[in-house]
């Protein structure tokens, strides 16, 4: 298979790794390198591992953190917690669930994100 057509399969999102960049959608912010992923949601965040797919499908841990409107003291703990973070990717689009892993598996979402889409986010007050 030329390198080229193998690239293009890549970054369809059949295998390989979710494509490097910013994915934006409504509430939603993920930004994508080759060591994982920073997720801003409206009023929390996390860190996902490296994003690999496996038939367009991806199921990565991490760990998530809600916020809360107002200062943030100097000496405040964050409250993250265990995440699973998956969905899958269709071209440049992708559907994200989060499942938090303690407090009885809450599950967040979905998100849908486009790459290089404006993330719209209306954060904690």
């Amino acid at each position: 298979m030329p390198l080229l057509l193998l690239a293009a399969v890549l970054s369809a999102g059949d295998e390989g790794r979710v494509e490097a960049g910013d994915w934006g959608g409504r509430g939603a912010r993920l930004t994508v390198d080759e060591d994982g992923a920073r997720l801003e949601l409206d009023c929390a965040h996390g860190s996902l591992e490296a994003m690999t797919l496996e038939k367009g499908r991806f199921d990565v841990g991490g760990r998530f953190a809600r916020e809360h409107g107002g200062p943030t003291r100097k000496d405040e703990a964050e409250d993250a917690v265990s995440a699973r973070y998956r969905g899958s990717v269709q071209g440049h689009a992708m559907t994200l669930e989060v499942v938090l892993e303690e407090g009885g598996g809450q599950t967040l979402g979905p998100f849908e994100l486009t790459l290089g889409g404006n993330a719209r986010l209306m954060k904690c007050r």
